[in-house]
């Protein structure tokens, strides 16, 4: 393969990384964002990967997934995008992020260019130095597959990186609204719709997640590293932060029930006093039912009628009502009707 600084024929959109230059044998790292079908097409010519494989790469509908052929393995990744549009679907809050490489190459493809990627450079340049250059001073492509494969996993660990912020910027929201629902108490529409919101967002990225974690898994099977410290941890990383999201998942319904258990409460605090209202109206008007009938007797204009001449019929009359509605009142707060009876059976 020529040298990619003399080849006239590069993109414009492609960047030619060479993160770690000691050693003789050392991969070349090709970034290509957003690029164009003719991008492709030299893709393609220049490391003997089929045109449809690498158009593939700017469809937004595909899940992670591992590919291995003769000459080269495909990594297709997600990483979290955070934005403040419509999140209902895996497009929406995960961009796709694909790794190539081969013996001699690595190949990252992405629409936009991705936050991590110079975390990742410097993590290169840094972290792995001493590793990396170990590596590099023997002589022969297996040395090479290594340092790439070392690349990869670097890339895979930023990708996860991304959905790390994402979920613990979930759980610091998850946390206000569980203070708001016990501040309020009645939970508005609105709340209850973001949270809804919210489960939907951690389903997808635990989906995501798992398939991640089974697409390192599946990677770290076919590589010359399968040993290697570092992909173990990155493989790790993957199933704690699938772990992480599930644990989120259940911990939004949590907050979902008990907004509905407080809205519940308040509900039935306002039933019982309601009814505590119309308790004691019904017991007025129970004590006063039969005061009435006997003002309605004697409220009649009848000529016959004995007690309106008796002389000492009117304070009869009060006395045996005012009698009525004692006893009324007796009788109900010993069968625990009034509030007074209630406390003695409590």
């Amino acid at each position: 393969m020529s040298s990619p600084e003399n080849d006239l024929q590069v993109p414009k959109s492609v960047q030619i990384l060479r993160p770690w230059t000691k050693g003789p044998h050392t991969p070349i790292w090709w970034n290509f964002i957003n690029p164009s079908e003719e991008d492709l097409e030299f893709a393609s010519d220049k490391f003997g990967i089929s045109k449809s494989t690498l158009l593939d790469c700017l469809l937004p509908v595909h899940l992670p997934q591992f590919v291995r052929s003769d000459v080269w393995s495909q990594v297709l990744l997600r990483c979290y995008e955070s934005s403040g549009q419509r999140q209902s679907t895996v497009q929406d809050i995960t961009r796709k992020f694909v790794i190539f490489w081969g013996d001699t190459y690595l190949i990252t493809i992405s629409r936009k260019p991705v936050s991590f990627l110079q975390v990742v450079l410097e993590r290169i340049c840094n972290e792995g130095e001493r590793r990396l250059a170990d590596a590099t001073s023997r002589k022969g492509s297996a040395t090479l597959c290594e340092t790439i494969e070392t690349y990869v996993a670097f890339l895979s660990s930023g990708v996860l990186e991304t959905f790390e912020g994402g979920l613990d910027e979930i759980e610091k929201s998850l946390d206000v609204f569980e203070v708001e629902a016990v501040k309020r108490e009645v939970q508005s529409p609105q709340s209850l719709q973001r949270l809804h919101e919210f489960k939907k967002k951690v389903t997808i990225l635990r989906r995501t997640l798992w398939r991640t974690a089974a697409v390192l898994d599946a990677t770290l099977s076919e590589i010359n590293m399968r040993k290697s410290s570092r992909w173990r941890q990155v493989c790790e990383r993957a199933h704690r932060l699938h772990f992480y999201s599930e644990e989120l998942e259940n911990a939004v319904l949590h907050v979902m029930n008990f907004q509905l258990s407080i809205s519940n409460l308040y509900i039935a605090q306002s039933s019982q006093r309601t009814n505590e209202v119309m308790r004691t109206l019904t017991l007025f008007s129970v004590i006063f039912l039969p005061l009435t009938l006997i003002a309605g007797v004697y409220g009649m204009n009848f000529e016959y009628m004995p007690e309106l001449r008796h002389p000492y019929g009117y304070f009869g009359t009060l006395l045996i009502m005012g009698l009525i509605a004692v006893s009324l009142l007796l009788w109900f707060q010993h069968k625990g009707f009034t509030s007074l009876g209630l406390k003695k059976k409590m």
